[in-house]
């Protein structure tokens, strides 16, 4: 849970850097825990987007994410959404075109 108030923060301050090694974390949480939504990758995801954190490290860490065995389908969907608010292009979850398109923004 701090990880995620520090995120949050660094978010709405629009200060910090998120680690991309945090997207990439192993997702394991029980299906209908409450505090999924807040753990990493989808916090680290919301707030790379927050802060306009698109170096091709960060990118490459969500494209990652698209078609990662054993990953629920709503976090591909926040991986989407973040990529689409750092590159403006809508591939929706087609990760071979985020792979193979280079990031416009």
């Amino acid at each position: 849970m701090a990880r995620w108030y520090l995120m949050w923060a660094m978010a709405h301050t629009g200060h910090g850097r998120v680690d991309p090694a945090l997207i990439s974390v192993d997702w394991s949480q029980r299906a209908n825990r409450a505090e999924k939504y807040l753990d990493s990758p989808p916090g680290a995801a919301w707030a790379a987007a927050e802060l306009g954190q698109s170096d091709r490290r960060t990118l490459d860490a969500l494209i990652a994410r698209l078609d990662r065995a054993g990953d629920p389908d709503w976090l591909a969907g926040d991986m989407v959404g973040a990529l689409t608010v750092l590159t403006g292009q809508r591939f929706g979850y087609n990760a071979d075109a985020w792979r193979n398109s280079p990031p416009t923004r």
